[in-house]
């Protein structure tokens, strides 16, 4: 698949339910408060306010969390507006781990924009990121007005908070693996399957979940899921190294400045001849590599061919997380927009 054409097909499914889940999203943040700055700061975080806290007309996010449980609802049950509460939850908890990763990760610009810790300073970032994981339980806790029953909820907030547990494990191996060079592939796989799998596995389950689904049906788009947040991770990983500034937003080889050791960079190590290798890990373990060194790090990596070598493995993963969906036994027309989302997501550049 062509990358514009991807990139067409994203824009497509996602902008489908944006109105929808957008006034699900709205309703879920306070509108009368005593603390209604506190409420505000989430609204801008969503991009629905600027840093003066006037509306603005800047889309939020991508959705691509709530738009996958929408589109694994509908392609169980034929409908997706049962799941619309689940939807809101997975993407209110994403972003909470976006506001505290920022502040754990010092990164001070998401979107074009200064980041919550970088513009109210880190107690308030915390503390706003606690309210946007609490409004989310809530989020989710409003399904039976959509259909669901209790004990159906009861099992959906087990899940939703196994997902946040394992965000809290994954974001712990990476801050304490943070520019190791030692950092082996099972290491690595720990980490994403802890942070991107299981956020997106935890979105392919949840509203299926909330529309009446049990095993093994659920653990077929629980897998689904899973196996597309591994594929997800690992284009973001080629995106960060070799991705185009133009399309991305960020600097160029941004993961090397940053020394995020990350799954080209690991199989590079495990690869290259001895003193490519010792140099390749001297870099990552330097304080401020110099652009020098950046780019002959790239240059290592294109002529071993690990570009090339972890799209593969990237679109393995994707196979696979076809597979599951297939297993699934999915309804037609929703299953052929999660099919093309899938495959679009793999060959992205930005």
């Amino acid at each position: 698949m062509k990358p514009e054409l991807s990139a067409a097909s994203i824009a497509e499914i996602l902008a489908r339910y944006r109105p929808e889940l957008e006034a699900v999203l709205r309703d879920s943040i306070p509108s009368e408060s005593s603390t209604p700055d506190l409420y505000n700061i989430l609204r801008y975080h969503l991009g629905w306010l600027d840093e003066q806290l006037v509306p603005t007309r800047r889309s939020g996010g991508k959705l691509l969390r709530p738009t996958i449980c929408l589109l694994c609802t509908e392609a169980f049950v034929g409908s997706y507006r049962r799941a619309l509460p689940a939807a809101a939850a997975v993407e209110l908890l994403h972003n909470f781990s976006l506001i505290h990763d920022d502040v754990e990760d010092r990164g001070s610009e998401r979107h074009g924009r200064r980041t919550v810790w970088a513009r109210w300073g880190e107690p308030i970032a915390v503390n706003a990121g606690d309210a946007m994981l609490l409004l989310s339980e809530l989020a989710l806790l409003r399904a039976p007005a959509y259909g669901a029953d209790p004990s159906t909820v009861l099992a959906a907030m087990r899940l939703l908070n196994q997902c946040c547990l394992a965000l809290a494990e994954g974001q712990h191996l990476d801050l304490t693996l943070e520019g190791n060079p030692a950092i082996t592939r099972e290491q690595y796989f720990e980490i994403i399957s802890r942070k991107t799998a299981a956020l997106l596995g935890c979105s392919a389950e949840i509203g299926v979940l909330c529309a009446g689904g049990r095993e093994p049906v659920l653990r077929h788009y629980r897998e689904f899921g899973t196996f597309l947040g591994l594929g997800f991770q690992i284009q973001d990983d080629i995106l960060g190294i070799w991705g185009d500034p133009r399309l991305t937003g960020k600097p160029e080889a941004a993961d090397v400045y940053g020394r995020k050791v990350t799954l080209p960079v690991i199989t590079a190590l495990t690869r290259a001849p001895r003193d490519v290798a010792a140099f390749i890990s001297a870099v990552y373990r330097s304080p401020s590599p110099t652009a020098a060194d950046v780019a002959a790090v790239v240059q290592h990596l294109t002529a071993l061919g690990i570009r090339d070598e972890v799209e593969a493995e990237a679109a393995s993963f994707t196979d696979r997380a076809l597979a599951a969906l297939e297993a699934a036994a999915p309804l037609p027309g929703p299953a052929d927009d999660l099919r093309t989302l899938a495959q679009a997501l793999v060959g992205r550049v930005s």
